[in-house]
């Protein structure tokens, strides 16, 4: 009997021929840092062009080990929206989008590096959900500035997991719709947004998907009964524990500027409460 695995690419699902589209890199600690690291810790790239080579030369196979630091996050913008985040090892081999992990060369990145421009990025902690909301809103109604995080999940206090688990593997694509449709039905229109998906495998290959929502939490008890609850809901800001948000850009001046009109206006704090 034959196994075909087919090739993954890894930003097949981008349309980057419609909006504006910005791949941010930032540098992780690695037990083994690469070289890159030193010349770019973090980086631009908008160049169109060079994003299609991107997206037509990245196609993988599947990998099925993920044991190594990864030396890079990769957050993907279109307009300033965040689009899509991964997670590379240049030594190692593999990129990570998620649960799932799969081949990557050097190579794929080292070629493009000529393209590169210099980011700069400072960060700022929240204690209050309003200032944490505010700081989100703003940035997602500009694009000047990215941030490190998907700032749309603050556009609800909290959030709530959905799932189901031992799914044959062709099943789990319907069953994540289902699900997602299952939640849009439960609560009435722009009460509820999706954040993230994923699925992981069991021993025997069976997988678990599960379903990460935003809500409010008097909305999630009216409206979330029924549903197939993997975790509650828990608000995203949590007594003694601040919201770290990490703002990127080109500029320098305008990320400090940013950073301190909310310490200024939304009581946000520069240096680590912790």
């Amino acid at each position: 009997m034959s196994l075909f695995i087919t090739l993954y690419a890894l930003l097949g699902d981008l349309n980057l021929r419609e909006g504006n589209w910005t791949l941010i890199g930032v540098s992780l600690p690695n037990y083994a840092p690469h070289p890159l690291q030193k010349q770019f810790p973090a980086f631009l790239l908008r160049d169109r062009e060079i994003l299609l080579q991107i997206q037509s030369l990245w196609q993988a196979y599947p990998a099925y080990e993920d044991h190594c630091d990864y030396h890079y996050v990769l957050k993907i913008y279109q307009d300033c929206h965040l689009r899509k985040t991964l997670r590379v090892n240049l030594s190692c081999g593999y990129i990570t989008e998620g649960a799932n992990s799969y081949r990557f060369s050097e190579e794929w990145l080292l070629k493009f590096s000529s393209a590169f421009q210099p980011a700069f990025w400072g960060q700022v902690w929240f204690r209050e959900y309003p200032a944490l909301r505010a700081a989100a809103e703003e940035i997602l109604k500009s694009c000047e500035l990215y941030s490190y995080e998907d700032l749309v999940r603050y556009r609800y206090e909290g959030k709530f997991i959905i799932g189901a688990d031992s799914l044959a593997p062709q099943l789990a694509d319907s069953v994540v719709q289902l699900l997602i449709r299952q939640v849009r039905r439960a609560f009435p229109e722009g009460r509820v947004q999706i954040h993230s998906t994923w699925t992981f495998a069991d021993e025997r290959g069976r997988l678990s998907v599960r379903i990460e929502f935003g809500s409010g939490e008097t909305d999630f008890q009216q409206y979330g009964k029924g549903l197939p609850i993997i975790v509650g809901w828990q608000p995203h800001l949590v007594e003694g524990e601040p919201v770290r948000v990490i703002l990127l850009g080109d500029n320098p001046k305008r990320v400090e500027e940013k950073l301190q009109m909310w310490q200024r206006n939304l009581g946000a704090s520069l240096v680590s409460p912790q």
